[in-house]
């Protein structure tokens, strides 16, 4: 896949996106899938949300889901959560570029 055209939204502190909500604008192979979110990777479990290595080491787990323009303007008129629970509703394959939008 490739990234183009990476565009963090947000303007001053107060009306960035929270960490785990920026959208990105993608280009090329998955053409109705035009933007991600990025969030915990909430279907595989929160023990698949950090890993840790001895010596205390650890990396926190985010994915990058390539969604519509429809679902970006969901998230931000409903927030994360709720697209994510459509995402549930609908049973979405995330790695499916041909998928349809829940919204």
């Amino acid at each position: 896949m490739a990234v183009r055209d990476l565009r963090l939204l947000g303007g001053d502190a107060a009306s960035r996106p929270r960490p785990g909500v920026f959208l990105a604008a993608l280009r090329d192979e998955w053409p109705n899938l035009d933007h991600y979110v990025v969030s915990l990777p909430y279907p595989f479990g929160p023990e698949f949300e950090v890993c840790t290595w001895e010596g205390g080491s650890h990396a926190r787990i985010l994915w990058l889901l390539p969604i519509t323009e429809a679902e970006k303007d969901f998230r931000r008129e409903r927030g994360l959560e709720a697209l994510e629970v459509r995402f549930e509703d609908h049973a979405i394959d995330p790695v499916d570029p041909k998928r349809a939008s829940v919204v």
